[in-house]
C-alpha cells in the first residue's frame, strides 16, 4: 500500500502509512524498509525521530540522512568545508525541516536570519524577494555553507566557528576577549550560553557520527575540515 501510494504521488498518504507501520514494526527488516521509504519521500524529520532513540546500529544511517545531498555536496565543494558538517548543521538547526522557523525568526535548513542572508545573496548571486524564499532547501544551503565557510575561515577552529554561527560572531568575540586563554576545550566547555555550549557539543558530535558511519576518521575537535 505505501508504494502504491508513492507511485501515484500520494506522498502524505504515505507518510501517514509510514508513520502508522513504524509504531508497530516489529523487525529490524520492517523498521529499514519503512525508513527507506521514509526518506525517499524526504519526510527526514520524521526518519530522525523514529531511529534516533534506538540502539540498532542498522538504523543510524536514518538518524544521521544524506537529506538534499547533491546541494549539500555542491555546496561544500564551493567553500571548502567538509560536506558532512554542513549536514550536521542542517540536522542539529532545523533537522531537516526545509519549513522550519525559529522563535527567533531563522528560517529554513541551516536556520538563517533573514538579515543575515540579505547580507550575503549578492556574494553568493542569489535572488531572494522575501524570507519565504529562505525555505529553498538549494538557496538556504547555498548561502549557509558561504556563512559557515566565512566563519571557519575567520576564527579557524571549528568548534569556534559553530559558536559564532549559533550566537554570533560578535558576541563569540566578546567571550574570548574575556574567557579565552588559548585552551580551546576548557573555553568551549564553558561558553556562557548554555544554548551555544550544548549546540556546539550536539553539532560535533552530529559531525563525528556522519563521518564514522560512511567510513571516515573523525576529525579532532579544533581542526578546521580540509587541512
Amino acid at each position: 500500500r505505501i508504494a502504491l501510494l508513492s507511485v501515484l504521488g500520494m506522498k502524505s498518504e504515505a507518510l501517514s502509512e509510514i508513520l502508522a507501520s513504524l509504531k508497530k514494526a516489529g523487525t529490524i527488516q520492517e523498521q529499514l524498509y519503512l525508513g527507506s521509504m521514509a526518506v525517499k519521500l524526504e519526510a527526514y524529520r520524521d526518519v530522525i525521530a523514529f531511529a534516533e532513540p534506538r540502539n540498532e546500529r542498522e538504523l543510524l544511517p536514518y538518524s544521521y540522512p544524506h537529506g538534499y545531498w547533491d546541494t549539500v555536496r555542491m555546496a561544500a565543494g564551493a567553500n571548502g568545508l567538509d560536506a558532512y558538517l554542513i549536514a550536521a548543521i542542517i540536522r542539529e538547526e532545523s533537522r531537516y525541516d526545509p519549513e522550519a522557523v525559529s522563535w527567533a525568526g531563522a528560517v529554513g535548513l541551516m536556520q538563517l536570519m533573514p538579515s543575515t542572508a540579505n547580507s550575503l545573496k549578492k556574494k553568493v548571486n542569489i535572488q531572494l524577494r522575501d524570507r519565504s524564499q529562505l525555505k529553498d532547501p538549494r538557496k538556504n544551503i547555498l548561502l549557509g555553507s558561504y556563512y559557515l565557510s566565512q566563519l571557519v575561515g575567520e576564527f579557524r577552529e571549528l568548534p569556534l566557528a559553530i559558536a559564532a554561527y549559533n550566537a554570533g560572531k560578535y558576541k563569540l568575540k566578546q567571550w574570548m576577549s574575556r574567557f579565552y586563554n588559548g585552551d580551546l576545550p576548557e573555553f568551549t566547555e564553558n561558553i556562557p550560553y548554555r544554548e551555544t555550549r550544548k549546540y556546539v557539543q550536539r553539532v560535533l558530535k552530529s559531525y563525528w557520527q556522519y563521518r564514522v558511519i560512511n567510513g571516515l576518521p573523525v576529525i579532532l575537535e579544533g581542526a578546521v575540515p580540509g587541512e
